[in-house]
């Protein structure tokens, strides 16, 4: 079996990093609902320690999901253009993996 080209492993690479920040917005929608629900559990008993401790956990959790998805986006973008470049400057390249990658810049406008 060959190896996979540069163009391969740079579109799959790209690939990962639209993935990984899917799960990541999907995990940040589900944390913020269960910062939600933990403050509504607080509101009917302030006195519940338990709960002001896992919802300031809970919290952070939150933050740090959410500072991670710009850190994501910006390695996307990279990606991007250094898959763009290297289609620009590289002759011979095959058509299925060429269009494979276009396909995955293409997605990109519909996120």
């Amino acid at each position: 079996m060959s190896s996979p080209s540069t163009l391969t492993i740079k579109t799959n690479a790209l690939k990962r990093l639209i993935k990984e920040k899917s799960v990541n917005e999907t995990e940040l929608l589900e944390h913020k609902d269960a910062v939600q629900k933990l403050e509504q559990e607080i509101n009917s008993d302030p006195y519940d320690e338990e709960s002001v401790y896992v919802l300031k956990k809970q919290r952070e959790i939150y933050e740090e999901t959410k500072n991670i998805i710009p850190a994501l986006q910006e390695k996307i973008n990279d990606t991007v253009k250094s898959l763009k470049e290297y289609i620009k400057k590289t002759d011979g390249l095959s058509n299925d993996e060429l269009q494979i990658a276009n396909q995955v810049i293409d997605s990109l406008a519909t996120l």
